[in-house]
């Protein structure tokens, strides 16, 4: 163990090299062995006894020697600072820290027994949110929980606007799915579901044609063609609003047999067209034309048949013996001499989103 060894006030410095030397070793080294020093003793100096593995430090000069560390064991965090502070903060001592800063110790749970109190910081953005003060913390973890925007704006951020911050300030979004875009043709009727995201679709449909009249013979003097059919109601791309998922029927109009109306289409509750017309009339004056979309036009005695009338979506026929054509158009009227008229073409039911 190095010692501090007195310099004689004769010697000269060339003759105290070797104590001073000594002397320096002690001071850097503080002192080490297997006894305490007993001369040259400075209070807070330390001694690492090597027989004991233990380092000491020095109270005062009586001489008392206070263990600081034992590196027999090793030591847990708490541990550590039980055996270091115990005697700087008392356990039950209330703190009060105006302006400094305060050792506290642990409890035996490991939790800080201290009660903080102050006014929480107003949080009016993001890194003011961050920062705000906690009231009444009593061995508690220290958990924060962010203010829930309601009518106004923290950080930016608009309530209802779908966005929000998490305790570890990452931002996310709640972005709707972008609808789909299509169609779907219906030429029988059917169900549609509404897609998902999808508030609003474009509706093009008609209903059944009319069928023609059959022509009418009694004899030479009583013949009669018969007259056309009717053309069905129609709408081109009219809007109409939907629910996404909804579940709705689709009706489609069938074409009109000789002389009978055609069915009517239709878009669940929402919207519907009227089939056209089957060709009616008497005997005498000729058939006229059913109603929808435009009328077929009137036999003539021992003359040309009636047309069917047609729409935006067919023609109407003009024989007999041909069935209108298109979506939704009138059949002809028969012949003079009795024959029976054509078919209306049936409706559709066209949906776009």
């Amino acid at each position: 163990m190095q010692q501090f060894v007195p310099i004689a006030g004769t010697q000269t410095l060339t003759d105290s090299r070797t104590e001073i030397l000594n002397n320096d070793r002690t001071i850097m080294s503080c002192s080490s062995g297997t006894a305490f020093p007993t001369t040259n003793m400075e209070v807070g100096m330390l001694c690492f006894r090597t027989d004991l593995n233990q380092v000491f430090e020095l109270k005062n000069l009586t001489p008392t020697w206070v263990l600081i560390a034992d590196l027999n064991k090793t030591y847990t965090n708490k541990e550590f600072v039980d055996a270091q502070i115990a005697t700087r903060v008392p356990f039950s001592e209330i703190v009060t820290v105006p302006t400094a800063n305060k050792i506290l110790r642990l409890d035996a749970n490991g939790n800080l027994p201290a009660s903080i109190t102050g006014n929480a910081v107003t949080a009016t953005t993001a890194t003011t949110a961050l920062a705000v003060a906690w009231s009444g913390i009593t061995g508690k973890p220290m958990t924060f929980i962010p203010p829930i925007a309601t009518t106004t704006t923290i950080g930016g951020i608009i309530a209802g606007s779908g966005l929000s911050i998490n305790s570890s300030g990452i931002l996310s979004a709640d972005i709707p799915a972008t609808p789909s875009r299509g169609y779907r043709m219906f030429l029988y009727s059917g169900t549609f579901t509404v897609p998902e995201g999808v508030e609003e679709v474009w509706l093009s449909m008609c209903g059944g044609g009319g069928g023609g009249k059959q022509g009418h013979y009694v004899n030479e003097g009583d013949s009669h063609s018969g007259g056309g059919g009717g053309g069905a109601h129609a709408i081109l791309a009219q809007n109409t609003a939907v629910t996404p998922g909804e579940v709705i029927t689709i009706t489609v109009g069938a074409g009109g047999n000789a002389g009978s109306a055609g069915g009517t289409s239709s878009f669940g509750p929402y919207v519907s067209c009227a089939g056209g017309g089957g060709a009616t009339g008497t005997s005498d004056s000729g058939n006229a034309g059913g109603p929808g979309g435009s009328p077929g036009t009137i036999g003539e005695l021992f003359g040309s048949v009636g047309t069917g009338g047609g729409c935006i979506f067919g023609q109407g026929s003009g024989k007999p013996t041909v069935n209108a054509g298109g979506f939704g158009a009138g059949g002809a009227g028969g012949g003079s001499g009795g024959a029976a008229g054509s078919k209306g073409s049936q409706g559709f039911v066209l949906i776009q989103w």
